[in-house]
């Protein structure tokens, strides 16, 4: 058996995307080296816990400035928990 899903059943049945909003400020020298990086990350994460606080972890991971402050915040609302729509697993 088989299950095809037109686009329209596809976006009524599934989860959707996540809701976020994310605010990065960035220090650089004149020469353009990042010495500071500030990240605040909001998700709508429906009304179960999720795993998008890994967005706060690797916000600085690439260049590693040497100040760095990252604070994120799960929103808990009353929706279906959202999904993602290209990994592993999702539709």
């Amino acid at each position: 058996m088989t299950l095809s899903l037109t686009r329209s059943e596809e976006m009524l049945a599934t989860n959707p995307a996540p809701a976020a909003e994310l605010h990065v400020k960035l220090g650089a020298k004149q020469d353009g080296t990042f010495v500071a990086l500030q990240g605040d990350i909001k998700v709508d994460t429906g009304c179960f816990p999720s795993y998008h606080g890994i967005a706060a972890w690797l916000l600085g991971s690439f260049y590693q400035p040497p100040h760095m402050e990252s604070r994120y915040t799960e929103v808990f609302t009353h929706k279906v928990s959202p999904a993602a729509y290209r990994a592993p697993g999702a539709p």
